[in-house]
């Protein structure tokens, strides 16, 4: 008689230990996908990231270029850049490059904040609000 409960005893405990390791394989593999998930998840914002750095990159290359642009109407004109400036009242002034009037209207969120020469060199949505462009309209006052 306690030989079969010695022996049952041992079978309960060779299901635990296997129901143990079971539980514990499930776990390494929860682990596993929640990691590859992670690692998947981390690249594509690195990606964002770099898209954006680029972005601004390229942003500040052509404000470069405008601000130069601006400074040499200036001048060929025969008055300071920033008397040409001056002009702009600040709620018309493009946001992007602060320095020339914003002349394109975005759909369908309807800003108009940046001028003719940034829209070209911006990304795919609105610098105000974030919204996806999908339209874009020059406006002439």
């Amino acid at each position: 008689m306690k030989y079969k409960q010695e022996l049952e005893e041992k079978e309960q405990a060779r299901i635990l230990v296997l129901e143990e390791k079971t539980l514990t394989r499930i776990a390494r593999e929860n682990a596993s996908t929640r990691l590859s998930s992670l690692q998947q998840e981390l690249e594509m914002e690195h990606k964002l990231v770099m898209d954006r750095k680029a972005r601004l990159m390229q942003q500040l290359s052509d404000l470069k270029i405008s601000s130069a642009h601006l400074l040499d109407y200036g001048i060929s004109k025969g008055e300071s850049s920033q008397n040409f400036i001056e002009k702009i009242p600040d709620h018309r002034r493009c946001t992007i490059c602060f320095q020339n009037e914003v002349s394109i209207l975005f759909i369908p969120c309807a800003h108009q904040v940046v001028c003719f020469d940034c829209s070209g060199s911006m990304g795919d949505s609105c610098p105000s609000c974030q919204v996806q462009i999908a339209k874009k309209y020059v406006v002439y006052n």
